[in-house]
């Protein structure tokens, strides 16, 4: 990219963030510009940074944003433009808890970057950071400990100017778009994503410092303690689900695990471990790979396999369900719900569900309607029910004024655990009475069947 003509790379990057600015929103190009311009400014490179290209790569974002912008505006409005740009951010950026934020948020982050995050910790040495920094070849601590080093590295990386310039920019990217995130009380963990391909760049320069480092300095160490690390807890993990799976049936019941995975997944991990211990006991110019490869096949393996287990194994569908509350009512039923309904349970029921307005009089309920739907949620009562979804969402009545008849009630969550929410599916009791009833309690109490219900 070096030798990119400014048109391309300042084209190039704008496009880019047009197009992430359409998926994210303000976020992409607001990394894009401030992050960029600070370390132009930072390295007084102001020709690259003031000229006619960065117009024309501006330009070409506003084009972009244009393309869909105006049809949008035009169609939805201003207030619906407003709130598409700045809406859930102002959503997220409030005083309340941000001092437990601050703290947490961090954490978070920590967490979300295993198995490399602890790698990170290195930097908190200035000898770590010393082998980061832009010195010219042959000057410095970091050129001392790294010409010192009896390890040969797979991928030789300069000293001096070339890793600076990459360092410059991960280290300001990171101070630029972090506070964004860890000072707003809303901010979730995701939303740091972004910026995760470039923290991948800044891990794997440190690797490539640390393992390479020479013997005694506190670099080698912490590549070493990070080798033993993840040995011993990978190690670990392989012996409980391996006895697991052999010994208990019971815990391996309530790993969700088929006893099949359980002794291939302790089969790598013992691999795993033996390729670390290789990496840690006999330094070559090969340790470096065998140990991150061989993190990274059980982080990959716990990801797309335990965790998938898990989730496979606590996974809710209301594909069934649906399907035979569907088949089972009358036919050309007009199906209707009140206040908006879960978008799960509306994609699988296929056909359209009229949206109304919470009936608070008999009045309010049209003549032809039989059957309806409804949202109950944990923490609905008598006075209030949430409704609504996302940003647009408020309270209604909890009681409907006429006489009617719960038929089916259909969790839409995506896992089972606790509270669940549901869809409740109801039938009006006909000749229409007033009455007041609580919809936030199921009225069943014996096994039902839906037609069972209907005929009724």
């Amino acid at each position: 990219m070096r030798s990119w003509p400014p048109l391309v790379t300042w084209t190039a990057g704008f496009a880019l963030a047009a197009l992430a600015a359409l998926v994210k929103g303000p976020q992409a190009p607001v990394y894009f510009v401030a992050i960029t311009s600070v370390y132009l400014v930072w390295r007084r490179d102001w020709r690259f940074l003031f000229r006619w290209q960065a117009a024309a790569g501006a330009a070409a974002f506003v084009l972009i944003i244009a393309l869909w912008q105006i049809p949008f505006y035009m169609k939805a409005g201003w207030d619906a433009t407003v709130a598409t740009w700045s809406g859930l951010a102002a959503d997220r950026i409030h005083l309340r808890g941000v001092l437990s934020h601050v703290f947490t948020y961090p954490v978070e982050t920590f967490v979300c970057l295993l198995p490399w995050s602890p790698i990170l910790v290195a930097l908190a040495s200035r000898e770590t950071r010393a082998l980061l920094l832009p010195l010219p070849i042959g000057q410095g601590r970091g050129e001392a400990v790294l010409s010192q080093s009896n390890v040969p590295s797979p991928c030789p990386l300069p000293a001096g100017e070339g890793i600076g310039k990459a360092t410059t920019f991960l280290f300001t990217a990171m101070l630029i778009a972090y506070p964004t995130v860890w000072l707003a009380a809303g901010a979730r963990g995701r939303y740091f994503m972004p910026l995760y391909p470039l923290v991948a760049v800044l891990v794997g320069l440190v690797i490539e410092r640390c393992s390479a480092a020479s013997r005694g300095t506190y670099p080698r160490r912490a590549w070493h303690q990070f080798l033993l690390l993840w040995g011993t807890f990978i190690g670990m993990c392989g012996l409980l689900l391996a006895g697991a799976t052999l010994f208990t049936a019971d815990l391996s019941a309530r790993l969700y695990q088929p006893r099949w995975f359980g002794l291939a997944f302790a089969a790598i991990a013992f691999g795993a471990v033996y390729l670390l211990w290789s990496a840690f006991r006999r330094p070559n110019r090969f340790a470096p790979l065998m140990g991150v490869s061989a993190i990274a096949i059980i982080a990959a393996l716990g990801v797309a396999g335990f965790m998938m287990n898990i989730n496979v194994a606590r996974w809710n569908n209301p594909t069934t369900a649906v399907a035979e509350l569907k088949n089972q009512l009358p036919p050309r039923t007009k199906l209707v719900s009140f206040s908006p309904i879960e978008h799960r349970f509306a994609y699988y029921f296929g056909d359209p569900i009229a949206e109304l307005i919470w009936p608070r009089t008999m009045a309010e309920l049209p003549p032809d309607i039989n059957y309806f739907c409804f949202m109950r949620q944990p923490g609905d009562t008598a006075a209030a029910r949430k409704s609504g979804r996302g940003r647009t969402e408020y309270t209604t009545p909890g009681t409907l004024p006429f006489a009617w008849k719960e038929l089916m009630s259909i969790c839409v969550e995506r896992q089972t655990y606790g509270d669940q929410r549901t869809v409740v599916l109801g039938r009006v009791v006909r000749p229409l009475r007033a009455t007041v009833s609580d919809v936030t309690k199921p009225q069943f109490r014996r096994a039902d069947t839906v037609r069972q219900s209907i005929v009724r």
